[in-house]
């Protein structure tokens, strides 16, 4: 599955803004929990991640350190 028709999957509302930076925590479902507008986690090829939103609407992802 390509990375297009997994975001349609798991996470539609990105589809159209796809993000560019990934950042790694450490405390990966703690983040998870505190940020708003967090979208599910997922495993992306191996990979747990989720994304969120920045005040502009802009999604970022996060991924287990």
């Amino acid at each position: 599955m390509n990375k297009t028709r997994i975001i349609q999957a798991y996470s539609p509302e990105v589809l159209d803004n796809v993000p560019s930076l990934m950042f790694f925590s450490k405390n990966f479902e703690t983040l998870h929990e505190q940020l708003a507008g967090a979208t599910p986690i997922v495993d992306d090829n191996g990979q747990l991640a989720f994304g969120f939103p920045d005040p502009e609407g802009t999604y970022f992802a996060v991924g287990k350190a």
